[in-house]
């Protein structure tokens, strides 16, 4: 008898670190499958926790031992693991409710039932009425006082900025600088990369940062920081330097603001040189000649007791910027809606290298390649790889890469 071959949906063998959004568990058997979307593709999964037999067939090595071996070494590595009963049962103080979000470390697929297992699970966000997770491409700087500055971009959102529509451009710029938190009822500092490209297979490419602006009001409460809310509102409120003033002047361009509403924003240390350079980027975008995308993004407080537990994870620093998830609270210890939801976690979808890599990734370059794909979807070419690519011809200096 001839063979019988799996003629169902082709499946990916592996999906690293999955941030799973809880819709269900299931217990059968003995055994229980939790039921959620990946919270990176959104697509529907199903998966299980691999028991030590389990991990021994689907994790064998060329050099192993022998099977028994591997058997006993799983069951020691799995000795303190949580179960998904642990997390499905709602009078358990590690519960993860419905809506919530569990970290699923190595998930792979068994071939021999066309399943998905996981190595191990992890609570991330226990109750979605307090808590909440976004996904995105995470960077995180530490500073010489100890503070940290953690940003989440989201390349899968970048918009090409084009002045032949600028109907189009206005709505994702102002989507981009909307102050309002994705998560929870509140507001959450913006970040932006507007990355710019000159026409042609051999243009070149570069990336500039624009960030919200933050400043003093009362509003009848006594005097709070609040937040810029709208491109206009942050270059009103915004000093200019020559990379931000590179941003905003391609912005300009597309979104049919006045150049000379950039330049009256510029420091008083800037230049003659400064000025021109923004005035050529302006023109450059206005006319077509350079090709602008914007890459939206966050700027996310930590909570106070989480910084020193993020800070003793150097692999979260020198990685560049990485694929992950951010676990936000939404909502104070009394049950208040925070005004600045701020995250307590932060997880990668795959393992981070111990040491620094010699290219790491950065914002700015998968930015440049988010530029690169919408030109490509709208028929245009690819440009080279930031390794190969020469120098730029834009005076503005740019961003890392």
């Amino acid at each position: 008898m001839a063979e019988r071959k799996y003629a169902g949906p082709k499946l990916p063998a592996t999906l690293g670190n999955v941030a799973l959004k809880v819709s269900e568990y299931a217990t059968k058997d003995g055994v229980t499958t939790v039921k959620g979307n990946h919270l990176q593709t959104g697509d529907e999964l199903s998966v299980q926790l691999m028991s030590p037999v389990r991990a021994a067939n689907m994790m064998k090595g060329r050099n192993d031992v022998d099977d028994r071996e591997r058997v006993r070494i799983w069951e020691e590595r799995f000795a303190n693991r949580r179960d998904l009963t642990v997390f499905s049962d709602q009078s358990n103080e590690h519960s993860v409710k419905p809506g919530g979000v569990l970290l699923l470390n190595n998930t792979r697929l068994d071939f021999s039932d066309r399943r998905y297992y996981a190595q191990a699970a992890y609570g991330f966000v226990s109750d979605p009425e307090a808590q909440a997770a976004i996904s995105g491409m995470i960077s995180l700087s530490k500073f010489n006082d100890g503070s940290i500055r953690l940003q989440v971009f989201q390349p899968e959102n970048a918009s090409l900025l084009s002045a032949s529509d600028k109907d189009d451009a206005q709505r994702s710029v102002k989507a981009a600088f909307e102050a309002r938190s994705p998560v929870g009822s509140g507001v959450m500092a913006r970040a932006v990369i507007v990355t710019l490209k000159e026409a042609g297979s051999e243009g070149q490419s570069k990336a500039f940062y624009m960030r919200s602006a933050s400043f003093e009001a009362d509003s009848g409460n006594g005097v709070q920081f609040q937040l810029s809310n709208g491109f206009g509102d942050t270059l009103k409120r915004t000093n200019l330097d020559s990379n931000s003033g590179a941003g905003a002047a391609a912005i300009a361009a597309a979104t049919g603001v006045s150049v000379q509403m950039v330049l009256d924003r510029l420091g008083a240390d800037a230049t003659e040189e400064d000025r021109d350079s923004l005035k050529k980027i302006y023109d450059a975008v206005a006319s077509g000649a350079t090709s602008a995308a914007l890459t939206p993004g966050y700027t996310i407080p930590i909570v106070l007791k989480s910084v020193e537990h993020l800070s003793k994870r150097p692999e979260l620093f020198h990685s560049g910027a990485f694929s992950g998830a951010v676990a936000i609270a939404v909502r104070g210890a009394g049950g208040g809606a925070l005004e600045r939801p701020a995250a307590y976690a932060v997880t990668s979808y795959s393992t981070l290298p111990k040491s620094e890599p010699e290219n790491a990734p950065t914002p700015a370059k998968e930015a440049i390649k988010a530029h690169d794909r919408l030109v490509s979807s709208t028929g245009g070419s690819a440009e080279a790889a930031p390794a190969t690519r020469p120098p730029t011809r834009f005076a503005s200096p740019g961003r890392d890469f």
